[in-house]
């Protein structure tokens, strides 16, 4: 009859295959059910329960509160997190924000624990269903300080010295390398070392180059510290306390603030800036420079000059005292840069030792050049 098809075997085959259909996409589904978890645990197993960003194999000299750090980033996974240092007794690692928040971690080793030579630092973190995992480090600790100008310019071969954060290198296409926190990762004074402690005057210099803040209010800035003094905690890690002279832009001014502070622990800072108008323009580069000596009077002196690198620089110096007198003449302190809530790029850096006579005017040029 005209209408009607027999039935042939490639339509007999492709109803069965419907019918079969569904019963296989049961049995995929089930498969994958049974996958997914297995899966995850696998991976669950094998991730890693933290991860170390900046480990030197050499710490330069530290003194008082100034602490040789190393930083990273815990997993979610993580039930607890440790460090101990040459076989000595395991210290727990804990986050405090805004300074050191999750998953955030800093091993904070004390000038006290660091003897000249060799030395084996250990980080131990502990899992739910997990085998702890161990990882070792081993570093030399060299308390020699600078007896002559330090200038470091960022290439690969030399490891980063992190207080705080997470700092990386880029090139930029005239071939030199400058360092910026990794974006997403700044913070709360993400801290990069130049020198270790050192006693008396210096002059620091960098070129600097300001992005973005990370932050929808004025409370953000970057800079340097022309003196680092550390944390000065007791009994409490991270440590919450610090201890400077700083020269740096301060977006709620906005503007330039020089001085000198200490604050122990969470007690109220003792410190007492000084202010001026000064805008940074986003991608233009900048020098900064600054001195800082103690004088006949025992004050420490600082003062600075900034400016746009294609501009000449100002005649004048903006200059701020250590009017608490805060600082001893000799005490070992180091330089850091440091950028808070806020993306900077660091170019070269040079620390030169200065030697007396010192200036009688704070205007004055340099006695010695």
């Amino acid at each position: 009859m005209r209408g009607l098809r027999r039935s042939s075997p490639g339509d007999e085959a492709n109803r069965e295959a419907r019918q079969m259909a569904p019963g296989r996409r049961l049995v995929a589904a089930g498969i994958l059910a049974l996958l997914v978890p297995a899966l995850l645990g696998l991976w669950h197993l094998r991730a890693p329960l933290f991860l170390v960003h900046h480990a030197p194999e050499i710490f330069e000299a530290r003194a008082g509160a100034f602490s040789a750090n190393i930083t990273g980033e815990r997993s979610w996974r993580t039930e607890a997190l440790s460090w101990r240092l040459d076989g000595g007794p395991p210290q727990p690692l804990a986050v405090w924000p805004p300074r050191v928040p999750w998953p955030q971690f800093v091993v904070e080793i004390p000038a006290t624990m660091l003897l000249p030579g060799d030395h084996v630092l250990v980080v131990e973190a502990t899992a739910p269903l997990r085998p702890r995992q161990i990882w070792e480090h081993r570093f030399r600790y060299d308390p020699r300080h600078p007896s002559g100008p330090v200038v470091r310019s960022w290439q690969p071969a030399e490891p980063l010295d992190v207080q705080d954060g997470h700092f990386q290198r880029i090139r930029r296409g005239d071939g030199s390398f400058w360092v910026r926190p990794v974006p997403g990762r700044e913070g709360w004074d993400r801290t990069l070392v130049v020198t270790g402690a050192f006693v008396g005057a210096r002059r620091v210099e960098t070129r600097l180059i300001f992005r973005y803040p990370t932050v929808d209010h004025g409370r953000f800035g970057f800079g340097m510290f022309p003196l680092w003094g550390g944390r000065p905690d007791v009994g409490h890690r991270p440590a919450r306390g610090w201890r400077f002279a700083i020269l740096w832009y301060w977006g709620d001014l906005p503007g330039l603030q020089l001085g000198f502070s200490e604050r122990v622990g969470d007690a109220p800072p003792v410190d007492g800036p000084r202010s001026w108008p000064f805008l940074f323009e986003p991608g233009r580069i900048y020098r900064l420079i600054a001195e800082v000596w103690p004088a006949a009077d025992g004050r420490w002196r600082l003062r600075a000059r900034v400016h746009p690198e294609d501009e000449p620089a100002s005649v004048g110096w903006f200059v701020a005292e250590d009017d608490n007198g805060l600082f001893a003449a000799d005490e070992p302190l180091g330089v850091p840069l440091f950028a808070h809530r806020s993306q900077v790029e660091f170019g070269e850096t040079r620390v030169t030792p200065l030697a007396p006579p010192w200036p009688a005017d704070p205007q004055a040029p340099w006695p010695n050049g």
